[in-house]
């Protein structure tokens, strides 16, 4: 018996899939998120595992998979999920911020900032977090930075309603602005298995090193918020609680639209256009200067294009 074909090619003779059915790809992704899940939610562990059995028993009455496939395909997920875990522990992610807010002209205010160590913690792509380190943004007493909080000012005073809206829905969706349309094209475009894990784990990697670039670059200038510069600026989406240069929002889509383009020639010009609009969101809600987006924008190209070169040595 042949294990280049499924059950019910057996019976029909028709393939339904151009792989082989050992071992089960779903029985591998689903072991390896449930290895992964536990070990962060212990107390779900009962209802993870009935998750995966549901996911090995549809593949078994699909004729699908064998019960080998799927036997074989949870193990080898959980071998997956310990290596994960065991990179994770070593990341630096878990390291104690001891440090103080530094205090002057132009700086940060506030307490307790949001992942101060992210800069320093271990990424997927980049050699280390200050790897495409920007240079220093405006600094406060310069024309610059006069001119891009009076521009900040016109906008917050009288936001055009495209503007208003492209802030507000962009900031609602969090992190979906780049996972959201990312779903869309793994449907639209009929991914198989492979073809959706090498997308959605390159944006996943992209993302984290974008965090992790951006938030060295925050927490080295802890360049103040616009309306911490000037509090007649209100801002009208939420102000997250760390340094405005550079845009987390400008990194990540860059970076992302960036590898889309790459993996989908077709999508360039949409994708480009979703990471313009995300960067200017910042702006137009009013928590960010244009050169947060600007030096956001170039670090995100500059992660994305390790992320291709990635890509390419991997046969893609």
């Amino acid at each position: 018996m042949t294990p280049d074909v499924t059950p019910v090619a057996l019976i029909s003779g028709v393939i339904l899939a151009p792989e082989p059915s050992y071992p089960s790809e779903q029985a591998a992704l689903a072991g390896t998120a449930v290895g992964i899940l536990t070990a962060f939610f212990p107390k779900e562990e009962a209802n993870l595992k009935a998750m995966v059995a549901e996911v090995g028993q549809a593949r078994l009455l699909m004729g699908a998979n064998y019960r080998s496939d799927i036997d074989a395909g949870f193990a080898l997920g959980q071998t997956v999920a310990q290596k994960a875990l065991a990179r994770a522990a070593t990341d630096g992610s878990d390291a104690q911020w001891t440090g103080t807010v530094p205090t002057g002209p132009g700086m940060w205010v506030g307490k307790d900032p949001l992942e101060p160590l992210m800069g320093t913690w271990k990424p997927w792509l980049m050699t280390r977090g200050d790897q495409f380190r920007p240079e220093p943004p405006p600094a406060i007493d310069s024309a610059a930075f006069r001119e891009e909080l009076a521009l900040l000012k016109r906008i917050n005073s009288n936001p055009t309603p495209s503007q208003r809206a492209i802030a507000t829905n962009i900031a609602a969706k969090s992190l979906d602005f780049v996972w959201e349309p990312g779903y869309a094209l793994v449907r639209r475009e009929r991914l198989s298995v492979p073809q959706e894990v090498r997308l959605l784990a390159s944006i996943g990697a992209l993302q984290w090193d974008a965090y992790i670039a951006a938030h060295d670059a925050k927490y080295l200038y802890w360049r103040l918020r616009p309306s911490m510069a000037d509090p007649t600026i209100v801002p009208f989406i939420p102000l997250p609680n760390h340094p405005a240069y550079v845009s987390n929002a400008a990194i990540i889509a860059s970076a992302v639209a960036e590898l889309v383009g790459h993996m989908f020639p077709q999508e360039a010009a949409y994708w480009q256009y979703l990471g313009e609009e995300a960067g200017l969101s910042r702006i137009y809600g009013g928590i960010h200067y244009p050169s947060d987006e600007r030096a956001g924008n170039q670090m995100g190209k500059s992660i994305a294009a390790l992320a291709i070169q990635r890509d390419q040595l991997n046969g893609q």
